[in-house]
């Protein structure tokens, strides 16, 4: 109980040292930032479907990420490195992919390094 009224307290004082200073004045420049991945959502739709319709009884998961030009990342872990091999080549498949990274993670390379 003590925490959250301290946590209130802080808050609240917070808010109100912000509001005393006023608004920033238009001379202050701040750089804007993009960010340099921009996911597209369509591209990483198109080739998790088709991952999911060509991968059918695999035991490992892909994840995607897209971007939107045409850039897409595989992430996750599967069986063998033919699964690995057949993920990017259904993405590379894929239309609008441009290019694929993989960090895909094999189980049985991932078993012997340990052993």
């Amino acid at each position: 109980m003590k925490i959250k009224s301290a946590s209130l307290l802080l808050l609240l004082l917070g808010t109100s040292l912000t509001t005393m200073a006023g608004p920033a004045s238009f001379t202050e420049a701040r750089p804007v930032i993009f960010p340099t991945f921009v996911r597209d959502w369509d591209l990483t739709n198109k080739v998790q479907a088709n991952l999911a319709k060509e991968m059918t009884g695999s035991e490992g998961h892909v994840s995607v990420k897209g971007d939107r030009k045409g850039a897409v990342l595989l992430t996750g872990i599967v069986k063998s490195r033919k699964e690995a091999d057949k993920a990017v080549a259904i993405a590379l498949a894929t239309d609008g992919v441009t290019q694929v990274k993989s960090d895909i993670q094999v189980q049985d390379e991932m078993r012997r390094m340990t052993v």
